[in-house]
């Protein structure tokens, strides 16, 4: 009899310690993990319903920023301009600018540094086939101003000798130590797309969402979000956004855009953005 007791009570242990482990493993699988919980912006998650048709637009990765500085876009060392009966020599650069820098240039230099010249002839400096300087120079800098419309995406600077005049017998020597092009900038980098929609996404739009990460940044400031050209966020956008919008904004059958910028001297870079419409059946 001791015997069967024994059993009965080990069974009763298992069996107790058997409900405790289901209890607690209950609670573990319905508690929320906070380590998984997604940094986005107070929104409604406006999840997608059986009648909803989601068209997905993908506008990539990119960088939205502030600028204000110069950039030194061709360069060239220890190189010389000849004039003379022995035939001619000139320097040229290259420089490019891209789009988005293009847009927020408001002026640009040339920098020649003369290391030794004959003075025989004038030095000549040409930009984009217009003559920007013509006169005598000593060793030393020469320095030419360029304004906003003088600067295009693409531009040549072409440095050359001037003839020694009616000592035709000699020939005019600039030796150059280094000859620079460069542009000055200040302002915002706007980043502006177009998507399409057709007359049924408008008339049945139900809502929108923009979402993307954040890859890094410097300086955060206030970032600006607008969809054709009515505000749609303002704020330091945390590094998961999602952010969706109804009626409110006014997309419309046809071109539609959407704008990114900031306004202070910061930089984002933007990764997975995507633009999200939302129909219904």
């Amino acid at each position: 009899m001791l015997l069967k007791g024994q059993v009965l009570d080990e069974f009763a242990f298992v069996l107790l310690a058997g409900l405790i482990l289901i209890i607690v493993m209950m609670v573990a699988f319905n508690t929320p993990q906070g380590g998984n919980q997604t940094n986005t912006t107070n929104i409604s998650e406006g999840n997608f319903s059986a009648n909803d048709v989601p068209k997905f637009i993908n506008l990539g990765d990119f960088t939205v920023s502030y600028s204000l500085g110069s950039d030194v876009i061709a360069q060239k060392k220890d190189v010389e301009v000849t004039n003379g009966w022995g035939g001619t020599s000139r320097v040229n650069l290259v420089g490019i600018v891209a789009n988005d820098k293009l847009l927020i240039t408001n002026s640009g230099f040339i920098e020649i540094i003369i290391d030794d010249t004959n003075s025989a002839g004038n030095l000549i400096v040409e930009f984009n086939g217009q003559e920007v300087f013509n006169k005598k120079v000593d060793p030393g800098r020469a320095s030419i101003q360029l304004t906003k419309d003088q600067i295009k995406d693409s531009n040549v600077v072409s440095i050359k000798a001037g003839g020694s005049g009616w000592k035709f017998w000699e020939t005019t020597v600039y030796k150059i130590a280094s000859a620079k092009l460069g542009i000055n900038y200040q302002g915002t980098s706007f980043k502006t797309f177009q998507f399409p929609l057709t007359s049924d996404e408008v008339s049945n739009f139900r809502f929108g969402r923009l979402s993307f990460r954040i890859s890094s940044s410097t300086s955060p400031s206030d970032m600006l979000i607008a969809i054709n050209d009515q505000k749609f966020f303002r704020g330091v956008p945390p590094s998961a956004f999602i952010r969706d919008f109804g009626s409110e904004m006014p997309l419309i059958p046809g071109v539609n855009n959407i704008t990114f910028s900031v306004e202070k001297a910061s930089s984002y870079d933007l990764a997975d953005v995507t633009l999200t419409i939302v129909r219904s059946r």
